[in-house]
């Protein structure tokens, strides 16, 4: 019982602010999400990074987390919940969007129909200059 208990939880905040996970992947496979997620080693820096997968439901209900490090055959590493706490993270800054974080937007022109003219036709006088002349 003692592989079970994840104490780690500080441990697996301190791996995502540190920036240990490199990128997530999803996935949907028999209506369930399928995360998989490339997260850093922790002592060794020069080595390839860890690959861990998460299953989850659509509510959020993880089924089941797994890591290729040596503590995720218990399925409690650190790597599986710094993942999570990006996917946390990611989802918030999503629902968290602003009008300036997305690409700029413009209304269309208005219903008012518009007259075309050739070039030498048309007066480009501003209404100020047009009032000083009449005036």
């Amino acid at each position: 019982m003692e592989e079970f208990k994840a104490f780690k939880s500080l441990e697996a905040y301190d791996k995502f602010i540190c920036g240990w996970v490199k990128s997530i992947g999803c996935i949907e496979v028999n209506g369930l999400s399928v995360l998989l997620g490339k997260v850093k080693h922790s002592q060794r820096l020069n080595e390839k990074p860890l690959e861990a997968w998460i299953v989850s439901k659509k509510d959020g209900t993880i089924t089941a987390a797994h890591c290729s490090c040596v503590a995720g055959l218990s399925e409690s590493c650190s790597h599986v919940g710094a993942m999570l706490f990006w996917i946390q993270d990611y989802i918030q800054r999503m629902e968290a969007r602003t009008v300036t974080d997305v690409p700029a937007y413009w209304v269309g022109p208005s219903s008012r129909a518009i007259k075309f003219s050739r070039v030498q036709q048309i007066d480009f006088c501003t209404p100020m200059k047009k009032k000083t002349e009449e005036g």
